[in-house]
């Protein structure tokens, strides 16, 4: 097992248990995927439908960062992860 920490922020908060920052503990080798799929085992499916679309694709508009870069710049759900990886998930955002 590694450890990943993992941030959330605006309207997912309350859908992981109102923590901003959590550590996380997957097995090694795992994807962003595997990671995800963990998360809405241990927060449900609120937190499944606010990710993924009706077709189970991410939503378009959600925006995930691994280690500061853009998760779809690299492999997508499928890129792998480390020890001491750092996660960050949000919606959009905007504004004016």
């Amino acid at each position: 097992m590694i450890e990943v920490k993992v941030t959330v922020i605006l309207d997912f908060i309350p859908l992981v248990g109102g923590s901003r920052e959590q550590t996380v503990q997957i097995e090694e080798n795992a994807s962003i995927l595997g990671l995800i799929d963990q998360l809405i085992v241990m927060y449900g499916e609120k937190l499944r439908n606010k990710l993924f679309n009706e077709s189970k694709d991410i939503r378009p508009e959600i925006a995930m960062f691994l280690n500061g870069r853009n998760v779809f710049a690299l492999d997508g759900l499928n890129t792998k992860l480390s020890l001491g990886d750092e996660i960050l998930i949000f919606p959009p955002v905007g504004g004016g």
